[in-house]
């Protein structure tokens, strides 16, 4: 009790000394609530600034769902810092009836306000968050086929169907999911296939495209990338 007594009189020392809390300064933020950051800094101006537990003021901040990595600082002799990086939303996915934002590490972020959120592909499958990055690094890789997509979905726990905004559906290999698209983005640069009347692509076979119309129709052929 002594020893917290002379410790609470050393920070009181000190704030009168000139090192209180006048300014918290925080970088790095763009969707952390801000309420929640104060709230678990458990801080404010007026307080001492040699109070602050730097380590345990940092290891709060990271629980929060939006931060990925966080750092806490005295910038003597009034300022607390804090910088955050935040976690990088990647898609939406759908598990049943549970919607989630998830980051580039196929990490939940949030379920709520995902209506900020509507212009992400939305992945859906109970093994699609851990396979989504892979998915959409591939498919930034051709930028065009990357842009038209508005979905993918898990088949099987080992595939991807990809929705297309236009209503087309592309079935994607399990395996060499990159040389598909861009056998694909080479065919829509060709030949503007994805500006038909079709329902369904099929790249699962190497060196084939299969297309089926809306009207029913089947053909098989070979991708202008392989003649």
């Amino acid at each position: 009790e002594t020893a917290k007594r002379g410790i609470n009189s050393y920070y009181q020392f000190s704030k009168a000394a000139g090192f209180e809390i006048k300014r918290i300064q925080v970088e790095g933020r763009t969707h952390t609530d801000p309420y929640l950051l104060k709230t678990v800094l458990n801080t404010d101006k007026g307080d001492p600034l040699l109070a602050v537990d730097l380590e345990y003021a940092r290891e709060m901040v990271e629980r929060i769902n939006w931060v990925k990595t966080a750092h806490v600082e005295r910038r003597l002799p009034d300022t607390l810092y804090v910088y955050i990086q935040e976690r990088t939303p990647l898609a939406l996915w759908q598990d049943g009836n549970d919607l989630q934002l998830i980051d580039t590490d196929g990490n939940t972020i949030t379920r709520h306000e995902l209506s900020n959120f509507k212009d992400l592909i939305l992945v859906t499958g109970k093994d699609a968050a851990k396979h989504a990055p892979a998915l959409i690094a591939t498919l930034k890789t051709t930028p065009l086929i990357h842009e038209m997509t508005d979905a993918a979905v898990r088949q099987g726990e080992r595939r991807w169907d990809l929705h297309l905004r236009n209503g087309i559906k592309v079935k994607l290999p399990a395996e060499d999911i990159a040389f598909a698209v861009n056998v694909l983005q080479k065919e829509q640069q060709e030949t503007k296939l994805l500006d038909k009347d079709i329902e369904i692509i099929d790249l699962r076979t190497s060196g084939r495209l299969i297309v089926k119309t809306r009207t029913g129709d089947a053909k098989s052929y070979t991708p202008v990338s392989h003649r």
